[in-house]
């Protein structure tokens, strides 16, 4: 997101230079309200001193570097305090100087530390010059196979609906959703319900065909002579044992998906192990704390959350603190063993080689999730594309064209969890920028 330039009264702005403009033309340029810092460059004038005159950057540490007064720390003026105390400066030089001074170039202001304005929802927002909002139809209808209705599946439906092509989806569960009927069993996040609701509602209005209970093999997807088949079959939580944590005696450790499904209610005293950082396992720590359980959440990280960026942090931080959490960073479970009918945890952190035990009721563990692909790469060798995509085309917004088996009948792709761990909005985008050109 870049800074909002300053207001300009005249109706048209002033040329970058404009040597024949007088004093009165150049203060009508009002800047009382954008703040200075590194990254900014700035056209300064001394008039009818041009050897004292140029443009400047503002450099990494806040200062400026000017022809006599050298360098000087500028980070947090507006221009018309740097005019003035550039004046100030400059009367050691110059007589009664007249100085004038206007940004010529802005710095990148990003949202928290290269984050992005973005919509959960819609992938398409801030994006408006490569995606559309509106789905332009197909020149050709083709018949399209779309296996799972999470966030991913069903965005890839919706746009291949819209495009005009005869799409069934297959899911395996009684409902649409995905992952986000387990988020949204969070009361506070219960509203991402709605991502799902929307969509299924396009399905229904474009007519497209969602087949519930069922498990799809490869043999049904084939059935149905598809001439382009999507898996968004999503992930399978990762549990801690493949993440490296040893896990002795049939030590028992629940998942953020057990805690958040109601398969698994934690009492008395809770380790929280996050090796994740996204809101899944916030989202279940922040249940498991509020049911009245004493947690200790634990991240190898630097931050708690640290993928889910800092307008989520806060309310998850109020959560932990009313209900008095106790947060640990920089370690690692190691280990888990039982021991006297409770579990002895063991951790540590990467920057040395001490170590600390707990001793509590239950463990719980986030680590993700790992790809359910089976079905993917059943269909594989029947595909014309062999399943790969061409990123190029991907990016530049161009028809997949890849042909690694001219006898395939079909193209196959794979997006969201499908490929690997990843958030709502990263399912979203994955299918409207691939389906928007098929």
């Amino acid at each position: 997101m870049m800074a909002a330039a300053p207001a300009v009264e005249a109706a048209q702005p002033l040329p970058a230079k404009a040597p024949g403009a007088s004093a009165l033309q150049r203060s009508r340029v009002v800047y009382d309200a954008y703040i200075l810092g590194p990254g900014d460059s700035l056209q300064v004038e001394l008039l009818d001193i041009p050897e004292l005159s140029g443009t400047f950057s503002i450099g990494p540490d806040g200062t400026m570097y000017l022809p006599r007064l050298r360098a000087l720390y500028v980070e947090g003026l507006t221009v018309e305090e740097l005019r003035y105390f550039l004046t100030q400066q400059f009367k050691a030089y110059v007589k009664n100087p007249q100085l004038y001074v206007r940004p010529v170039g802005y710095r990148p202001i990003r949202i928290y530390v290269g984050g992005e304005a973005l919509c959960i929802h819609n992938a398409a927002t801030s994006r408006e010059a490569d995606l559309p909002h509106e789905i332009p139809a197909a020149a050709v209808p083709r018949r399209v196979v779309v296996v799972g209705a999470g966030p991913a599946g069903l965005e890839a439906a919706r746009v291949a609906g819209e495009r005009g092509h005869h799409v069934t989806v297959l899911e395996a569960m009684p409902w649409a959703g995905g992952q986000i009927p387990l988020a949204a069993r969070n009361p506070r996040r219960r509203d991402l319900q709605g991502i799902i609701d929307w969509r299924v509602s396009e399905l229904e209005r474009l007519g497209v065909e969602v087949r519930y209970d069922t498990f799809a093999e490869a043999a049904d997807v084939l059935a149905m002579q598809p001439d382009v088949v999507i898996i968004a079959t999503g992930g399978l939580p990762r549990t801690a044992d493949e993440d490296g944590v040893s896990v002795e005696g049939g030590a028992a450790i629940a998942t953020s998906w057990d805690v958040l499904g109601g398969d698994v209610v934690p009492r008395g005293e809770v380790l929280f192990y996050d090796d994740n950082g996204t809101h899944s396992a916030l989202s279940a720590a922040e249940m498991i704390a509020r049911s009245g359980a004493a947690l200790e959440l634990v991240t190898p990280e630097r931050m708690l959350g640290i993928e889910i960026g800092g307008m989520n942090h806060t309310p998850y931080a109020r959560a932990f603190n009313e209900t008095d959490t106790r947060v640990t960073l920089n370690q690692r479970l190691l280990s888990v063993r039982p021991e006297g009918g409770r579990l002895v945890a063991v951790i540590g952190s990467d920057h040395s080689s001490h170590t600390v035990t707990r001793v509590v009721d239950a463990v719980v563990s986030d680590h993700g999730t790992s790809a359910n692909d089976g079905l993917y790469f059943e269909l594989k060798g029947g595909s014309s594309n062999l399943g790969a995509v061409d990123y190029m085309a991907l990016t530049e917004g161009r028809p997949q064209a890849v042909v690694r088996n001219p006898e395939g009948t079909y193209q196959l792709f794979r997006i969201g969890d499908a490929v690997a761990s990843r958030n709502i909005h990263a399912a979203v985008y994955d299918a409207l920028r691939l389906v928007k050109d098929l």
